[in-house]
């Protein structure tokens, strides 16, 4: 019996030992494909004076914890969203987010700004590009529905 495991094991090293192999290279020749995309612009057209909208029907399922701060930005979209929705906007520009918890313990977000919509969609020209570029190196702006920007929290 120790003869025939003693030759299994020779035959399977043997078999390693005998590995082929080939490898076969070749330069593409294909030529190279490129596709641009022209850039789209739109114009905003402001469709009122500055609106406040207050949002807690959505968050009213769920009592302020520590897991549920955590959710936070999300449920600030949300907000954002209905606001934009409610007054048949496209978006809400230089917009505002208040978040608090009401007497019973449920979030409340309000959103204050001014609802625009998208108007004259256009592919871009260069101008446009050039003064999206001047617009670029003067941005100050931040995004407000980001956490590290945030300029206050309290949590009690």
């Amino acid at each position: 019996m120790l003869g025939v495991v003693l030759f299994a094991a020779t035959s399977l090293f043997a078999q390693k030992g005998a590995l082929q192999y080939q490898e076969s290279s070749a330069r593409s020749l294909e030529p190279a494909h490129a596709v641009m995309i022209t850039p789209l612009v739109a114009d905003m057209q402001l469709l009122g004076d500055r609106i406040s909208y207050t949002e807690s029907e959505a968050f009213a399922a769920y009592a302020i914890t520590p897991e549920i701060v955590g959710f936070i930005p999300t449920f600030k979209n949300i907000a954002l969203s209905r606001a934009a929705k409610f007054y048949k906007a496209d978006a809400i520009v230089a917009a505002t987010v208040d978040v608090i918890t009401n007497a019973a313990g449920r979030i409340e977000i309000t959103i204050s700004g001014y609802p625009v919509k998208y108007v004259n969609f256009r592919n871009a020209k260069m101008e446009d590009v050039e003064l999206q570029n001047r617009a670029q190196s003067f941005s100050g702006t931040e995004d407000v529905f980001d956490d590290k920007n945030k300029n206050t929290t309290v949590i009690k």
